[in-house]
Parts: structure tokens; sequence; C-alpha cells
């Protein structure tokens, strides 16, 4: 399947989640457990054949059917052992300074509101990254089985280029991901992907072995990017569910503020801030300036370079990409605000010079 016919394919699946986002949620859980399913099926027949071969050569003497039943097993090992270690692969944590609630009152305070208002489970652990990102990471207590274990991912850079209302709507997006039943589920549907992936990839490398591998490969190369198609707008609708979230806390203009802003800030930041760090490289000894101690100050110094109109105008031309989960920046807006001019005029009246730096975790 090529770009143009995955991206069609996308569109079609798109206009379904929204016509019914229940019945789509469901036939894409039926396909991942079908695949799911398979893989086990693909085990048990192993273990099966097997087991035969042992039993004819036990009761019926060694024979050449025996042999080349044992053959066709000792060459199918690769694939078992890829398929059992993808499924019992246990994600590890992820990594950052963790952040504790008598360090930070007001954000706990935050998410204990966010927890009361959304019905949502508990964060059990909030770090500090190094990314101009957020996010929510949902880990089994026991490795691959057991209750979620939920870490809630603040980037530092994203903190310091955020107001206080901005970092609450962004806190407030990625909470709506725990929200309902979306988030075990896209963590789950995530790990088969993972899974399928490194199968498909470990068969393809000996698809020329047998028959039955030739077989594997073709069935797994027609599945996946229609798999991937479902999975992917799967993974739009919870961001559109995490959207009503935010709104639900911070109302919809502030939200439709503070997506704006990542957006131009974000740009600015990978293709300038860090450009401009790592050009000092050629003739000083050590950099003018610590990164993430200047950084709030870079950014609302150069408050007139990153938001413009023109900036912003060019962003909101941009269409989502095919292989980005998250909408375009035009798309998310509208779907809370339904106005292109209204959060045009709210991002130029409030993405000011106001105080950076995080005031969520002071």
């Amino acid at each position: 399947m090529d770009d143009l016919q995955a991206n069609w394919l996308v569109q079609d699946l798109e206009y379904a989640s929204l016509r019914s986002p229940r019945l789509f949620r469901a036939k894409v859980l039926a396909i991942t457990a079908a695949a799911y399913l398979a893989l086990f099926l693909m085990l048990l027949v192993g273990i099966l054949v097997s087991w035969l071969a042992w039993f004819l050569y036990q009761h019926k003497g060694m024979s050449g059917g025996v042999v080349y039943i044992g053959i066709f097993c000792l060459m199918l090992l690769p694939v078992y052992y890829t398929t059992l270690r993808a499924l019992l692969t246990r994600m590890p944590a992820p990594e950052g300074r963790a952040i504790t609630r008598r360090e930070a009152p007001v954000l706990f305070a935050l998410l204990d509101k966010m927890r009361a208002r959304l019905g949502g489970p508990p964060i059990h652990h909030v770090l500090v990254v190094e990314d101009y990102n957020a996010a929510i990471v949902q880990l089994p207590r026991w490795g691959v089985a057991g209750p979620s274990v939920n870490y809630l991912l603040l980037g530092l850079p994203l903190m310091l280029g955020q107001g206080t209302a901005e970092m609450m709507a962004v806190v407030a997006h990625e909470y709506g991901h725990l929200c309902g039943s979306h988030g075990r589920v896209s963590g789950w549907i995530y790990r088969q992907r993972n899974t399928l992936g490194a199968v498909y990839r470990r068969i393809a490398e000996m698809d020329d072995a047998t028959v039955w591998h030739a077989a594997m490969v073709r069935a797994l190369r027609a599945f996946l990017p229609y798999f991937d198609a479902y999975t992917f707008v799967l993974s739009r609708q919870n961001e559109y569910e995490a959207d009503r979230a935010a709104v639900a806390m911070t109302g919809a203009p502030a939200f439709a503020i503070c997506l704006i802003r990542l957006s131009l800030l974000g740009d600015w930041y990978h293709e300038k801030f860090w450009s401009a760090l790592q050009g000092q490289a050629g003739n000083r000894e050590r950099p003018a300036f610590l990164p993430y101690r200047a950084m709030g100050a870079a950014f609302r110094i150069n408050h007139a370079e990153w938001a413009t109109n023109a900036r912003l105008r060019e962003h909101w031309a941009r269409d989502s990409a095919l292989h980005d989960t998250h909408p375009c920046l035009r798309e998310r807006v509208e779907a809370r605000l339904q106005t292109l001019d209204q959060p045009l005029g709210l991002a130029f009246e409030q993405v000011d010079t106001r105080a950076h730096g995080g005031g969520i975790v002071e």
C-alpha cells in the first residue's frame, strides 16, 4: 500500500469513527484481538506439531516423515522465540526527575481536582523530562499484566515556555487520556502493534525458508497496513477525547490559546534555540549561556520572532500529517471553537510576554 492509498484509507476510517465512535473502537478491539489470537494459534500449532513429531518417533520409530517434521519445527523456532519475546517484553519505566507533592503542591492540587471532576484514575508518578512535550505513560504493574501504574511526564522546556493557565490545559489534556477506558486500551493496542511488527520483521528475514514462512509473510504484509490504519485513526480519536477533557477543565478559548502557543513556540524552540546554542561550538570553549537556565528568558526576549501573524497563519494552513497521530492545529482548535477568526484573535490578544516558567510546579 503506497502513501496515497494509505491516506485515502485513513480518511475513510476517520469518517467511520466520526459516524459511530463506539462502533469503531469496538471494531479496532476486535481486529487487535483477532491478531493476538492468531499469534497464540500459531504458537499452539507449533507445539502440537512438535509433540506429534516426538510421539511418532517414540511409537513408530524414525522415519523420513518424522525427520521432515522435526526439521520444520526447528526452522520455526526463531519465529516462536520472537513471538514469545514480543508478547512478554516488559516496557521500561520512563526516566526523569521525580516530583513530589511537597515540592509542587499547586500541581498535585490540580491533579486532585481533575480526578474529582473527570473521574479518572490516580497519577502515581510525576516526572520532569528534557523534551518540549508532555505525556501520559501507562505500564502494567507486573511488567506484562496487572493494574496500571500511571506516569505524568512534563517537559522542562514546555513548562518554561508556558504560563500557569496554559500548563493547566496541557496537564488536563494528558490526564484526559486516562479517563474512561481508552488509556488502558490504547496501551494494549500499542503493545500489539509492536508485537506484530517484530514478528513480521523476523519472519521476513527468512521468508524463503519454507512455504509456511512465505505464507505468514504474505498474510502479515496484507494485514499490517490495515491494522496500522485502524489503530492510527483510533489514536487520533483519543486525542480529540483528551482535548474535550482539557476544555472541560479550562474552557475552549483557554485551550485554543494553549494549542496555538505550543505550536508556534515549539517550532521556534526546535529550529532556533538549540541551533543558536550549538552554533557557538565553533568559536567558544564554553557556551555564552546555560540552556535551561536561559530558556525562559529566551522565550520572552524572542517573543516578537515566534509569535507573529505570519507564523500563525502558516501553522494554521498545515494539514494533519499521515504519520502523526495528533491532528493539525486547525482541526483541533476548530473542533472546540468551530471558527477561524476567534482563535486567531484570541491568540494574539493573550499569547504575549507574560511571565513564563511553570507556575504550576512552584
